[in-house]
């Protein structure tokens, strides 16, 4: 009985989970904001700029040059920032 509790609870925790990052990427895909940010953070590479949010399990980079948004990507936690190797 507990093993199938544990189960269904986990099952729902996934299905959440598969909610909030399908809505992120709805969201990012439309060229808005990601809902779900835990943190949100800025880096300035001269006349470069990327803002990262990192959600759950999950990581948003938006591109600017000189202000204008270049680049949206949506991908797991690890993506490393691309304007930080130029």
């Amino acid at each position: 009985m507990i093993k199938k509790i544990i189960g269904i609870i986990f099952t729902l925790a996934v299905i959440a989970w598969l909610g909030i990052v399908i809505m992120d990427f709805l969201a990012v895909k439309d060229n808005k904001e990601p809902r779900f940010c835990l943190k949100n953070t800025t880096q300035n590479y001269g006349t470069k700029k990327t803002q990262t949010c990192i959600g759950l399990g999950y990581k948003v980079n938006k591109y600017y040059e000189n202000d204008q948004l270049t680049a949206t990507e949506i991908g797991p936690f690890f993506i490393k920032d691309k304007n930080a190797t130029n």
